[in-house]
């Protein structure tokens, strides 16, 4: 059970990272720093995206858009990832261990 949970964690972990970097390549393509237009950023982007969007896509339909060219929901799905792990390591792996499941 414990290995399951760690595992999980590991997962939430690689996938915090695929989030951080859309959000940097956000703000880049926000600020004009690429352009999308470019073969390789957009390699990029769509390939970086395709494991985040099946997250984003319902939280797009409860975040508001405020109105600039960079997308708010990546912030927070990385906020609940790092709320979920942080219950889990504050919450449950501690209770795992103690009882040595």
């Amino acid at each position: 059970m414990l290995n399951a949970v760690l595992a999980v964690d590991f997962v939430l972990a690689i996938y915090s990272w695929l989030v951080f970097a859309l959000m940097v390549l956000g703000w880049l393509k926000g600020f004009n720093v690429i352009n999308d237009g470019t073969h390789g950023v957009a390699f990029i982007s769509k390939y970086l995206g395709m494991p985040v969007e099946p997250l984003l896509r319902p939280l797009r339909k409860i975040v508001p858009n405020v109105g600039t060219t960079i997308d708010g929901t990546p912030y927070v799905l990385l906020l609940i990832i790092i709320a979920v792990r942080y219950a889990a390591a504050l919450y449950l792996i501690p209770k795992l261990f103690r009882y040595g499941l």
